[in-house]
């Protein structure tokens, strides 16, 4: 477990350990109102000193570790994304964290950094400016009664990621409920994965420290309430990549129900709502203007649309997208999923944690999920958020482990599975649960191309025009080919591609996938002599390794006279990741 705390350092405020919620960063209020955001001034240049005890030989790293270099490494990390300066100074005797004007970062063993750090594994320290909200020292100390390693070491914490973790702290970000996040406040032995930043890390720096960035990012803004007059506080606002699934970022709701969650990349989302409880309890979330004594987490988890058909809407370049208002209410939830875990076993399993299941596609073993009473719902409850993970068949094993019940399901994660987190969803009796971030799936040592749909067809007179892919889009594949089925022989259809995807209602049941600001070519797009039924559409894709990562959004418009309200056909939007 991670924890951050803050000491009294002349116009610094003492305060129980401060936690992020999402990526929203934690404020403290204000004597004439409103409040403020801790973190560094934008751009600025920060030296950390690493104490000279921290080197190859501490009694708590393990042998052929190098902990200074990981250090150094997280540190970088974070200044890649946050755009801080972030300079190492050298080593220095000092061996205690405290308000000493050093930036310092240590394993000492002494009295005062063990009552420091608790029964953490490590701590960030940081003073502030109560008028300014600006930070002015932060130390990083980790525990000498944890063991340590670099060397993926399965019985010792990473310290690269724990690094990256704390690092994250020492310029002003806290904990997310994002399973997957480097800044979720929980993680196992051995794991190597939070040494990388998640979507949600990077939305947190970017909301910090947006500098010439921001305008690049949307931001999203809502209200969660039970009615008019009872605003909810403390709920957890997902939002969901809605042509993947993977759980992108999210934020908490204010004391009035309000919620804004800024840094967000370009794309198409759906959203959910639910209470801090599960493996991010509500007292993970405390300090500053946040009070979890008086958090709502009494609601039902809630899915802005429906669950069935949840609501999608964009978030575009620069804008805010206002979602309005989101009814939830009681009873109090019966469901609630707590831990997971990987096993190679059908049944039986050695860790269950709540915790991300770290995992590289492609994977078809065994996954673990636990929580209360979870042995007594049906196995059909269970699935996966987006196309690319799934259960596939029914639960090989169940019990109780503690106070928890678990279930054990085959399930397969597909070769080209992008990487990220993906939640896990349970649904029966009306009710619904997730498990946001329950897989972190990690990049592939070569990445894969893919197709996916997204967003549904309009209906032609010939029925719906579907659009979809023959081969993987390779750099180099001059074969690749694009299928549009519903059309008619002998009319014009127009391949129509962007490099961003888009929901726009043109009428009722159909709408735009695509941003019709960024065409890869000029309006109305490619010209096709439509077949009956079917015309295949060949879309070469050049030799040239710049394209790989490059992802472009395609519709298909088909001409039929007979189809109201235009003379028009149009299909589902379709994502291609080159590669």
């Amino acid at each position: 477990m991670y924890a951050i705390r803050l000491f009294l350092v002349l116009t610094v405020v003492i305060a129980a350990p401060l936690f992020l919620p999402g990526h929203v960063e934690q404020r403290i209020a204000q004597s004439g109102g409103g409040n403020i955001a801790i973190k560094w001034p934008q751009g600025a240049t920060i030296t950390y000193l690493v104490n000279n005890q921290t080197g190859p030989g501490l009694p708590n790293v393990a042998t052929g570790s190098t902990p200074s270099t990981a250090v150094n490494s997280a540190f970088a990390t974070i200044a890649a994304a946050s755009g801080l300066n972030l300079v190492n100074g050298g080593t220095t005797a000092t061996t205690n964290v405290g308000a000493d004007g050093v930036n310092l970062v240590t394993f000492a063993n002494t009295p005062q950094n063990l009552a420091v750090v608790g029964g953490a594994t490590a701590v960030a320290v940081v003073s502030f400016n109560t008028a300014t909200g600006n930070i002015v020292e932060a130390d990083i100390v980790f525990s000498p009664n944890s063991n340590f390693s670099t060397t993926g070491s399965a019985a010792d914490q990473d310290v690269e990621s724990v690094a990256t973790h704390e690092v994250g702290h020492f310029v002003g970000q806290a904990h997310t409920p994002h399973l997957h996040a480097t800044m979720f406040p929980f993680n196992l032995a051995g794991r190597t994965n939070l040494r990388s930043l998640s979507e949600d890390d990077l939305a947190g720096l970017r909301t910090l420290y947006p500098g010439s960035t921001g305008s690049l990012f949307g931001t999203v803004i809502g209200q969660v309430e039970r009615t008019p007059t009872q605003p909810v506080f403390g709920a957890h606002v997902v939002l969901q990549d809605a042509i993947t699934g993977q759980a992108v970022t999210g934020g908490v709701t204010f004391v009035d129900g309000s919620f804004r969650i800024e840094g967000v990349r370009l794309g198409l989302y759906n959203l959910y709502v639910e209470p801090l409880d599960g493996a991010f309890p509500p007292s993970t979330l405390s300090g500053g203007i946040w009070n979890p004594g008086n958090f709502d987490t009494t609601f039902r988890t809630t899915v802005m649309g429906g669950s069935s058909s949840p609501t999608v809407f964009p978030v575009r370049l620069g804008s805010t997208r206002d979602v309005g208002t989101i009814t939830v209410g009681g009873p109090a939830p019966t469901i609630n999923l707590t831990a997971t875990g990987l096993t190679t076993s059908p049944n039986g399993f050695t860790s269950l944690a709540g915790a991300s299941a770290p995992l590289t596609p492609p994977y078809t073993q065994s996954f673990v999920i636990a929580g209360p009473s979870v042995n007594t719902i049906p196995d059909s409850a269970f699935s996966f958020e987006g196309p690319f993970l799934s259960f596939t068949g029914p639960s090989s094993f169940s019990g109780v482990v503690g106070t928890l019940g678990f279930k054990i399901f085959p399930i397969s994660v597909a070769p080209n599975t992008p990487p990220g987190g993906y939640t896990v969803r349970v649904e029966t009796g009306g009710e619904i649960d997730f498990l946001t971030g329950a897989v972190d799936v990690q990049a592939p040592a070569t990445p894969l191309p893919y197709a996916q749909a997204y967003l549904n067809s309009c209906m032609g007179s010939a029925g719906p025009v579907t659009l979809s892919a023959t081969g993987t889009p390779n750099v180099g594949n001059l074969a690749f080919t694009l299928n549009a089925t519903g059309t008619l022989g002998g009319q014009p259809g127009f391949l129509v591609l962007s490099l961003l995807p888009d929901i726009i209602p043109l009428f009722a049941g159909c709408d735009i996938a695509i941003d019709l600001n960024n065409l890869v070519f000029p309006f109305p797009g490619l010209m096709f002599v439509m077949s009956a039924t079917t015309t295949s559409l060949i879309v070469p894709i050049p030799n040239n390794p710049g394209l790989a990562g490059l992802n472009v959004f395609a519709q298909f418009v088909a001409s039929d006279p007979a189809a109201p309200p235009l003379g028009i056909g149009i299909s589902n939007g379709l994502a291609i990741h080159i590669e």
